[in-house]
């Protein structure tokens, strides 16, 4: 949050003014569990039986595929994909990097991290920027055509309004 403040206060920064303030206004720092925490066994079972398997470096693949396996199998009324920035605390330079991940009723969970990294989700910081449900991520990804960058395509069309 101090760095989103910091980037939209700074006169130096060549980038628009606008895009840091809307990005302050919208931050909003939640916490991450474990997956097996909000999802169920049942769910559990599901995700690993139709082969989901997040990968390195896929953090918008990997949540985006995980909102559309919810939406396929029937459970997609309490899952969110959500974007926004995290910090690995392991890092010695404390610097945010994009990222996606995903929410599960009440709970947010980050398949990345948690499968990919093997890391203790609960020890990073997250903090979300927008979520979307499987059919406004769907809108997103047929104006895009890729993963990723929802937060920034919504903030360009919020321009052209």
């Amino acid at each position: 949050m101090n760095e989103l403040k910091a980037l939209a206060d700074d006169p130096w920064n060549p980038q628009p003014k606008a895009w840091f303030e809307r990005r302050f206004k919208d931050a909003r720092p939640v916490h991450c569990v474990p997956m097996a925490e909000a999802l169920t066994a049942s769910q559990m079972a599901l995700l690993t039986q139709v082969g989901y398997r997040p990968e390195k470096k896929e953090c918008f693949k990997n949540a985006t595929l995980l909102v559309d396996y919810a939406h396929f199998y029937g459970f997609e009324k309490e899952v969110r994909y959500v974007e926004g920035l995290t910090l690995d605390p392991a890092l010695a330079l404390h610097v945010s990097i994009e990222h996606a991940w995903v929410r599960v009723g009440d709970k947010y969970i980050d398949p990345t991290v948690e499968r990919c990294l093997k890391a203790d989700v609960t020890k990073w910081e997250y903090v979300a920027l927008i979520e979307k449900d499987w059919k406004g991520l769907l809108e997103v990804l047929n104006e895009t055509e890729c993963y990723g960058d929802v937060y920034r395509h919504e903030f360009i069309k919020s321009l052209t309004k």
